[in-house]
């Protein structure tokens, strides 16, 4: 009988043992296919903004450099810059097709209110309509340009939606800013860049966009 009982206890150990070894390999997997899929994860999000977004002063077909500073100049278009019924057809077309970064179930021709995002975008396609004869492809290509490099968290957010990734695992989303009560965030911040006074820390101090009672181009 104590043979038989030690004959056991021996079983029992090894069997004891041969989980711990088991648990502990399956531990040592689960760690190399978490590290493998952040790596992989990590990677997509970094290929996603070489892909999509234009880095800071790249030059565009208008002339002026990619920048944030440029978001003042914009908006002063938007208020500034006339449209004729025939040109506001095209600026309607070209950005009708490109949702608004800020609210997506909107197009960037309406966003759902007016923010400095948006005036932005109309400004420069007024400007680029009125002032350089650009035609509906080529204003949608800088308005594309030009919002995927001012709200690119929206667009990396987005590219990792559609390949199966949860952008909230890198701290973006592709809830509207508007919806998420962000209006009087900067860009820089996932927001509108204010409703009134641009909002842009970029930005020259003391130089703001002063918005006028009324517009040229309604």
């Amino acid at each position: 009988m104590t043979r038989m009982r030690q004959r056991m206890k021996r079983i029992c150990s090894k069997r004891h043992r041969l989980s711990a070894w088991a648990i502990t390999i399956l531990v040592i997997l689960a760690g190399t296919i978490a590290i493998g899929q952040a790596a992989e994860s990590q990677s997509t999000a970094e290929t996603l903004r070489e892909q999509l977004i234009p880095a800071a002063e790249t030059e565009t077909s208008y002339g002026f450099a990619l920048s944030l500073s440029n978001t003042q100049q914009f908006i002063v278009w938007y208020y500034e810059i006339p449209l004729l019924p025939e040109e506001k057809e095209v600026m309607q077309q070209a950005l009708a097709t490109i949702p608004a970064p800020c609210c997506d179930d909107n197009s960037a021709a309406t966003c759902c209110c007016e923010c400095n995002l948006a005036r932005s975008v109309w400004g420069l396609s007024a400007y680029l309509i009125h002032e350089q004869g650009y035609g509906v492809e080529a204003v949608r290509e800088a308005a594309r340009q030009w919002l995927q490099f001012a709200r690119s968290d929206y667009y990396i957010a987005a590219g990792l939606k559609a390949r199966g990734y949860f952008p909230e695992d890198y701290n973006l989303t592709i809830y509207g800013s508007c919806y998420r009560g962000m209006c009087e965030f900067p860009l820089t911040q996932g927001g509108c860049a204010g409703m009134e006074a641009l909002v842009e820390p970029d930005l020259p101090i003391g130089e703001a966009v002063i918005i006028p009672m009324t517009r040229t181009n309604a």
